[in-house]
């Protein structure tokens, strides 16, 4: 099994449910025709876990019968808040890839050259307060034809090559879980992850059945 490049950040918290979820971006990426994903959802909905959930997901090769990743050239995460325009997401970029154009050329062109024949991903993470500088995404798209784009933002970027994926809050117990089944408290994948950010600060802490 051949390793794929990336720079996927560790996380240092558990991931809990939306399997449905990441299985839907995936199918999406395997669109032939969708080639920019926006997960679109207010702050602190889970957005970016679930970008860099579903780039893992992208990465597990099958060595049997199973496809190999589709992006041999890497999946690539760029944190975007720091940036304030076009030109500095074109920097985010460059550095993201660990890449070094030449110095004396246009970073958009060079950029555009480098990636015209790759087949990677990039996750453009935090692009809400950088809609207005959108066209560069397009201009991606348009020059790097095998190169397939997430977004996480919560603005719609108004591209034509857009498919929107809402990103929701986590669903709670069922109206008779509630109620109560038993000895157990309910679960949810929102119960379990209260639980489980609960138990960093108290380690025994586990839930009433009245709760």
């Amino acid at each position: 099994m051949e390793s794929i490049t990336h720079n996927l950040p560790v996380q240092h918290t558990s991931f809990v449910g939306r399997e449905s979820e990441i299985a839907e971006i995936v199918a999406l990426l395997d669109n032939e025709y969708c080639r920019l994903v926006t997960l679109l959802g207010p702050g602190g909905i889970g957005k970016t876990r679930l970008a860099l959930k579903a780039a893992e997901a992208l990465m597990q090769v099958d060595g049997g019968e199973g496809a190999a990743c589709p992006y041999p050239d890497g999946l690539y995460f760029v944190s975007l808040q720091p940036a304030a325009s076009a030109a500095q997401i074109v920097s985010a970029i460059i550095a993201a890839l660990d890449w070094h154009p030449p110095e004396r050329g246009n970073p958009t062109a060079e950029l555009l050259a480098h990636l015209r024949d790759k087949r990677l991903l990039l996750i453009l993470d935090n692009f809400e307060h950088l809609v207005a500088e959108a066209a560069l995404v397009q201009e991606l798209l348009h020059g790097a034809p095998n190169v397939k784009i997430v977004v996480t933002s919560r603005e719609v970027l108004n591209l034509a090559e857009e498919w929107l994926f809402a990103v929701e809050g986590m669903a709670l117990p069922a109206e008779d879980a509630a109620e109560g089944d038993g000895d157990a408290p309910p679960t949810s994948d929102a119960v379990t992850l209260f639980v489980q950010r609960a138990q960093r600060v108290r380690r025994h802490f586990a839930l009433a059945e009245d709760q």
